[in-house]
């Protein structure tokens, strides 16, 4: 039985928006309890439904050292002054019967914490994507004791905007305003855009030409069409695009609309109470100033050292990457041009986003040239102490020692490439950020006070190793973000927490860049919280100051972020105690364990993907191009999980019967979609493999003259094109079910451009190849057919 009584939530008179939002967002919880959905209303809420075993009647939510109620009843219940991250939650007796409930943090930010908190005590659960709320109601009592809580990490950021189908590169502003209010409740206070330099998000000039590309995603476009499957997911679409920033605009329109989406971002996630931060590669350059810098420099005379070494170059949609031996010779430290260029680009990021509260620099994937390693070390030897580091080779032969145990390791070569290109990143900031007043000072000062941004940097390492010796360069007092082993992995990460030691002993500030995922490995299940956790255990060991989240998915990566949001906060938890809150919570006590069974296969399976370097569905263009190109059966790694992957769809399924509720079942049915999206898109690669098998036999078979067998194996190979055809078909209508939000949605566009289409035209190809074609018989001594 419900009964009615006077319940109050109360802020000071001229608080700030943010902590009337925090009031805002407790009356809708306490009016959404029962699920009435009563409106919000300020001050007192008469005859709101309430609890029969209530014990409190009014919530007092207020800024410690700004509300002098609330610094009251912290100062006469023993309770000190909150610091800005700390909230409280302090359940107090008065009288009259009535109880009040002091909601205390150190910033309206903090506030705003310690509500959500009060829901989860109520049995709230906050995903990325809803809130749930208990089946039964919320039977609101108070805490027996105070909850207090300080975070671990100051910044806990998570990823926005970057690339890949599956990216933010594809979310409007409505689709970003709800997963940061999301994040909000998931106590997360940093909110990052990853930029690259050929996108609409900054704009500038240089040597006489201006930026000309402003394009997302390397330019990937999506079609959609009445051939598409799942195409009801688009509603009307024609294309899978950025709903704010159509395919369609010129350079200007794109520019003015991605500024506009950037405000938005930025102004939402301050409203929540987040800083904002980008993270950029500010050594990599749109083509056309690739162009122009190589033209340039050859009319300047400048000779590039020549680069023997090698190393890789890619084509990724409208750029080139890497050691492309066209444009890296020119983009070389040694080039007055092209340091001025980094240096214009650099201070146009500045300038496009004055107000970020931090610029995270990023090195290149796959590093430009290591040709002037060498000049930069022997420079950087001179101008700083940096005798206790051996020679370059001897630091890049360590860094392979370090890594060559891995069963994922980044490939010998490209160890090389890394080394050799973060110590000429190195000379290039110590170039670019250094005192103009006096570049070749040894002070330590002059290291310290380069600059009004510098206090807001922070410099990406490819590599943990190099930790000391940036700090070395760039001084000690410079944020740092390393990488731990090779930097994809949450695994890879687990088994290199060790690196944290030496790295938090020489800098003062260390943040850490977490994988919730890995895009190589792809699209398919990935359960990541046990290596989280031992990853999580070492941050606050070592004293990390901040965590950066990395993923492209959401709602498939709800355990692992419910694990990690919460770790953040409480040292003691472990996955296995996340997991029963949340599942307990938003499914039903019933359906605990065979959930939890269903999960640590999960985190099996990708241990082993992990460990067999198993790319199951990397969502490049070339997907399933390389299974037919290869010409090699598919992995027997890859073979194996295709059991696995079945075996997880049976027990979220033996799960899913044992769901009380529609948000648990609505839960856990992704899951099931997903492993069995998993299961049948190793059989597709499997069967695309096995035809391009079949038609290198019929390409022997035609140079040895084998009638017979050119034309079987032709026919085979359609065949099993036809088989992967329709296995394509189903597993992508399972990927459609499991679609939740824009990030599944990118996965649904992806699939179908990337795989099925491709798939489609092979097909035709390998019909027409076998319908029509001609044979040269070689002479022979006898007269026999030849077979």
């Amino acid at each position: 039985m419900k009964q009615t009584c006077n319940l109050a939530v109360e802020t000071r008179a001229g608080c700030s928006a943010l902590e009337a939002f925090a009031a805002d967002q407790l009356r809708i919880i306490i009016q959404s309890a029962d699920g009435h959905g009563i409106q919000p209303t300020k001050g007192l809420l008469d005859n709101s439904p309430w609890a029969a075993s209530h014990e409190a009647s009014r919530f007092l939510l207020g800024v410690s050292g700004m509300d002098p109620k609330i610094d009251k009843a912290l100062k006469q219940y023993g309770h000190p002054a909150l610091s800005e991250q700390d909230y409280l939650v302090l359940p107090l007796e008065v009288s009259d019967g009535e109880s009040q409930v002091i909601l205390a943090g150190g910033s309206p930010a903090a506030v705003l914490w310690a509500v959500y908190e009060l829901a989860e005590f109520w049995g709230v659960r906050f995903l990325l994507n809803s809130d749930v709320y208990p089946a039964q109601g919320i039977k609101m009592t108070v805490p027996e004791k105070p909850i207090q809580r300080s975070p671990a990490f100051n910044v806990r950021a998570w990823r926005g905007l970057n690339h890949l189908p599956h990216s933010g590169a594809y979310w409007g502003l409505k689709d970003y305003q709800k997963l940061i209010d999301q994040l909000a409740k998931l106590r997360f206070n940093c909110f990052y855009l990853m930029l690259w330099s050929y996108d609409p998000f900054v704009d500038y000039a240089w040597g006489g030409i201006s930026k000309s590309t402003a394009e997302l995603s390397f330019g990937w476009r999506f079609p959609i069409d009445d051939q598409t499957i799942g195409r009801e997911q688009f509603g009307q679409a024609n294309w899978y695009e950025n709903p704010d920033i159509p395919y369609d605009g010129t350079y200007q329109e794109k520019i003015a609309a991605a500024a506009q989406l950037v405000e938005g971002v930025r102004d939402h996630a301050r409203a929540r109470g987040m800083k904002f931060a980008i993270r950029f590669s500010f050594t990599e350059i749109p083509k056309e100033f690739k162009d122009h810098l190589r033209e340039l420099s050859l009319q300047d005379g400048f000779v590039p050292k020549p680069d023997h070494s090698g190393g890789y170059v890619y084509r990724l949609g409208i750029t080139r990457e890497g050691m492309d031996p066209t444009y890296s010779p020119f983009m070389s430290i040694r080039n007055p041009r092209f340091v001025d260029l980094i240096q214009t680009q650099l201070d146009a990021y500045f300038k496009t986003y004055p107000d970020a509260d931090y610029y995270v620099l990023q090195p290149p994937e796959f590093a430009n040239s290591g040709a002037d390693a060498e000049f930069a070390w022997s420079s950087l030897r001179k101008k700083y102490d940096l005798s206790r580091y051996p020679n370059l080779d001897d630091m890049i032969q360590q860094i392979k020692r370090e890594l060559e145990d891995d069963p994922n390791s980044v490939c010998p070569q490209r160890i090389d490439q890394h080394v050799a290109g973060h110590i000429c990143m190195l000379f290039l900031l110590d170039q670019v950020l250094a005192n103009k007043t006096d570049k070749n000072s040894k002070n330590e000062d002059t290291k310290k006070t380069t600059g009004p941004h510098r206090s807001r940097m922070m410099i990406g390492l490819p590599f943990a190793s190099l930790s000391p010796l940036t700090s070395d360069v760039l001084g000690s007092d410079l944020a740092i973000m390393p990488s731990l082993g090779s930097g994809y992995l949450a695994s890879d990460a687990a088994r290199h927490t060790d690196q944290l030691e030496q790295v938090c002993e020489q800098s003062e500030q260390v943040h850490l860049t977490i994988a919730l995922e890995d895009d190589n490995i792809g699209v398919a299940s990935q359960f990541t919280a046990p290596s989280l956790e031992k990853t999580v255990h070492a941050m606050h060991r070592y004293g990390v100051s901040g965590l950066w989240c990395r993923q492209w998915l959401l709602s498939k990566l709800e355990p692992a972020t419910f694990y990690l949001s919460h770790a953040c906060w409480d040292s003691s938890i472990t996955t296995n105690s996340a997991y029963r809150d949340l599942l307990e919570n938003i499914c039903g006590p019933d359906a605990v364990e065979p959930l939890l069974e269903a999960i640590a296969l999960g985190e099996s399976i990708t241990i082993d993907n992990d460990e067999a370097a198993n790319t199951h569905s990397f969502l490049i263009p070339v997907m399933l191009i390389q299974d037919w190109d290869n010409r090699i059966p598919l992995k027997a790694s890859m073979l194996a999980m295709g059991p696995k992957y079945e075996r997880l769809a049976q027990l979220f399924e033996k799960g899913l019967a044992l769901c009380t509720t529609s948000e648990g079942k609505t839960f856990v049915e992704q899951f099931i979609h997903q492993a069995r999206f998993a299961k049948l898109w190793i059989t597709v690669r499997e069967k695309v493999a096995l035809a391009s098998l079949a038609n290198q036999q019929a390409d022997l078979a035609r140079e040895s003259g084998c009638v017979e067998q050119l034309d079987h194996q032709l026919a085979k190979s359609r065949t099993l094109l036809n088989q992967a055809v329709n296995l394509s078909q189903t597993a992508i209508e399972a990927w459609a079910l499991a679609v939740r939000d824009r990030a599944d949605l990118g996965v649904l566009a992806a699939l179908n451009s990337f795989g099925h289409r491709y798939l489609l035209s092979i097909r035709e190809i390998q019909s027409l190849r076998s319908n029509n074609w001609g044979l040269q018989i070689p002479k022979t001594q006898d007269t026999q057919d030849r077979k």
